[in-house]
């Protein structure tokens, strides 16, 4: 099983529970490569947490592991539904997050 932590190809573990229980994210930190999964989508044209609040198993939790993928060192982020965020990354997710009232 794997966990917080662990690295598997260069990337790291990094545990997001919220939009599932058991949801994670993708960093490797040589680059600065996120894979938020769901953490955070673009759905239809609005970068949000847990994609859609509908479909968060515990919104609360989702805002809460979006605040933590904050805290990480990232300069590109992939997420499962929407662009690719090559510039001004971070200020994009942080006003998601600033955004989301759940």
């Amino acid at each position: 099983m794997l966990r917080e932590g662990d690295v598997v190809s260069r990337f790291r573990i990094i545990a997001t529970p919220g939009y599932t229980l058991g949801h994670a994210a993708l960093l490797r930190n040589s680059d600065g490569l996120l894979f938020t999964a769901d953490a955070f989508g673009c759905l239809p044209r609005k970068i949000r947490v847990g994609v859609r609040k509908a479909f968060c198993t515990d919104p609360p939790l989702a805002k809460r592991s979006a605040e933590k993928l904050l805290g990480e060192r990232f300069a590109t982020v992939v997420m499962a539904h929407g662009p690719v965020l090559r510039e001004d990354s971070r200020a994009k997710l942080q006003e998601a997050v600033e955004r989301c009232r759940y």
